[in-house]
């Protein structure tokens, strides 16, 4: 992407910005078009409630979990922008451990005992 082109997305994603309440940022990186997909804005946080500020100030938008691991997130796309906020998921989630057992017994020994 040349520099011209650059300028173009920065003042759309200025209108953008303009046109939503304010809220703070803690971390922006812009991704130009690559395989992986269309170009977008990103916005990474650390702090729960500068996120939900940021969530709220989206409006209209879509949520997405991404896995279990170390590096698992919340993400959430504006509909109105390709703007995506993220958040590491054990900032807003908490991670419940379930066991689940085989039984021990047979029905007929169960009764036996």
């Amino acid at each position: 992407m040349k520099t011209r082109e650059l300028a173009v997305e920065l003042r759309k994603f200025a209108d953008y910005l303009d046109s939503r309440p304010e809220f703070k940022n803690e971390a922006l990186l812009f991704f130009p078009k690559t395989t992986y997909g269309k170009q977008y804005m990103h916005m990474s946080y650390d702090d729960k409630p500068q996120f939900v500020e940021a969530v709220k100030a989206l409006g209209n938008s879509t949520k997405k979990y991404t896995g279990d691991s170390d590096y698992a997130e919340l993400k959430v796309r504006a509909k109105d922008y390709p703007l995506e906020i993220t958040i590491s998921r054990d900032k807003v989630c908490r991670k419940v451990v379930k066991f689940e057992c085989d039984p021990l017994f047979s029905e007929e020994e169960f009764e036996a005992l």
